[in-house]
């Protein structure tokens, strides 16, 4: 049997902010937004606020400064994307693997939550589950 595969590979980048958060907290928040939208509208800049809106009303969610362990974003830049809440809502079930939730988001690029498992940050964890969610595209 001969089978064609390709290897995908994601290339290493710096991203605009970078957020350190309780996982049970950000999983909670994710999951009270999903009932109100299909789509996850992250803003940071100042503040994190996470929107998701629908048929049935619209959620805002300021993560709130507790719940915060590092927060880092490039001097004069505010991020806005949206991706499927869907899809960070199945991630976010990987979230009583690790206590903090490292999210890293720039404007249109991926966006990429990792679970530390050895206790080190993002960067420097050998053993991790790290997951990547595309952006939408706005016409």
């Amino acid at each position: 049997m001969n089978l064609d595969t390709v290897h995908l590979q994601i290339p290493e980048q710096e991203y605009e902010a970078d957020i350190a958060i309780m996982s049970d907290e950000f999983a909670d928040i994710i999951s009270q937004l999903t009932i109100f939208g299909d789509e996850l509208h992250i803003k940071c800049g100042e503040t994190i606020d996470l929107v998701a809106k629908g048929d049935m009303g619209q959620m805002t969610a300021s993560i709130k400064q507790e719940d915060i362990i590092e927060y880092g974003i490039e001097e004069d830049v505010n991020i806005n994307i949206t991706v499927a809440l869907r899809f960070i809502h199945n991630m976010c079930g990987f979230s009583k693997i690790a206590d903090i939730a490292y999210l890293h988001c720039s404007n249109e690029t991926p966006i990429k939550l990792h679970y530390s498992l050895d206790d080190e940050d993002s960067v420097n964890s050998k053993n991790y589950v790290r997951f990547f969610v595309a952006p939408k595209i706005m016409d």
